[in-house]
C-alpha cells in the first residue's frame, strides 16, 4: 500500500428559501508528498426539505484530476440527508448515489456513498466542538480503464469545529483508504483537512 500526505480545503455556502435549499462547494486537493495540485471539486446542488430532519438533493460535480495527467470527470448525483440534534450532538446521515462519467473509460461508473457525521459541542452554548465522521464508498459496476466493482474507499475524520455567527470553521485529520485497480497499489492518504462553511440567512 502506498502512503501519501495531502491537504484538502473545503469552502461551502449553504442557503434556503422556504422548503427549497441549495449549496455550492469548492474543494482543491494538493499532494504534499509530491508537491502537486491533484484534484479540484466544484459541486453545486439544490434540495427540498421534506420534514424538519429529512431533505432530498440533486447536484452535479465537476471533478477533474491533474495527476499523472489531466483527466476530466463529470458527476451527477442524488442524496438523502437526515439531520438530527440530540442535546449537544448534531448528527448527520447522508446517503448519496453518483453517476461518474470519467474520460477515457468505456462507460459510466455508478457509486454509492454513506456518511455518518457528528459535531459534539463542548457545552450547550459553546461555539467549540469535536467533529467526527466516517464515509464508505462502494462502486456498483466495473468499467474498462476505470473503477472496478466493490469497495472503493473509506474516509475517517476527526477534528475541531468552531461556530462564529453564520460561519463554521473546521480543522482536522482525515484518513482515506483507496482501493485501486491492479497493477496499481492501494493508497492510504493522510490528509490535513480545513473547512469553511457559510450559512446564508
Amino acid at each position: 500500500m502506498e502512503h501519501e500526505l495531502a491537504s484538502w480545503s473545503l469552502l461551502t455556502v449553504w442557503g434556503r428559501e422556504g422548503k427549497a435549499r441549495w449549496f455550492a462547494e469548492a474543494q482543491p486537493r494538493v499532494s504534499l508528498t509530491t508537491g502537486r495540485f491533484d484534484r479540484l471539486l466544484l459541486r453545486p446542488a439544490v434540495g427540498f426539505q421534506l420534514t424538519p430532519e429529512v431533505s432530498l438533493w440533486a447536484g452535479y460535480g465537476w471533478t477533474p484530476s491533474f495527476t499523472p495527467s489531466y483527466r476530466d470527470e463529470q458527476r451527477p448525483w442524488q442524496q438523502l440527508l437526515v439531520e438530527q440534534k440530540f442535546g449537544v450532538v448534531n448528527l448527520v446521515n447522508r446517503f448519496r448515489t453518483e453517476e461518474r462519467f470519467i474520460a477515457y473509460t468505456s462507460g459510466p461508473s455508478y457509486r454509492l456513498r454513506h456518511m455518518v457525521r457528528a459535531v459534539i459541542r463542548f457545552g450547550p452554548e459553546s461555539p467549540w466542538g469535536l467533529a467526527v465522521f466516517d464515509e464508505l464508498f462502494v462502486t456498483l459496476n466495473s468499467v474498462e480503464r476505470g473503477p472496478v466493482a466493490g469497495f472503493d474507499q473509506n474516509r475517517a475524520f476527526v477534528g475541531v469545529n468552531v461556530k462564529v455567527a453564520a460561519w463554521q470553521f473546521e480543522l482536522g485529520y482525515m484518513n482515506n483508504v483507496v482501493n485501486r485497480p491492479a497493477p496499481q497499489a492501494d493508497r492510504m492518504s493522510h490528509n490535513i483537512t480545513a473547512m469553511i462553511v457559510l450559512v446564508v440567512p
